[in-house]
């Protein structure tokens, strides 16, 4: 996958992880935890291209490094 499509994958599991947050179930916590399980993999996947996704004005950008 291209940078910019783990970028709209990050975004997308963010969103889906705040509105799991909102919920106090079982289920809810089971899908947040699998959330952050996916954010850290697509963390770290740019990490070792140097690039690393950043929170700007609101909205997450790749940052080079």
């Amino acid at each position: 996958m291209d940078s910019e499509s783990l970028l709209d994958s990050f975004r997308s599991l963010m969103s889906r992880k705040k509105s799991w947050e909102r919920r106090d179930t079982v289920t809810a916590k089971h899908n947040v935890a699998r959330c952050e399980i996916r954010t850290e993999a697509i963390q770290s996947v740019l990490k070792g291209r140097g690039e690393v996704i950043e929170l700007v004005d609101r909205a997450y950008k790749i940052v080079r490094r």
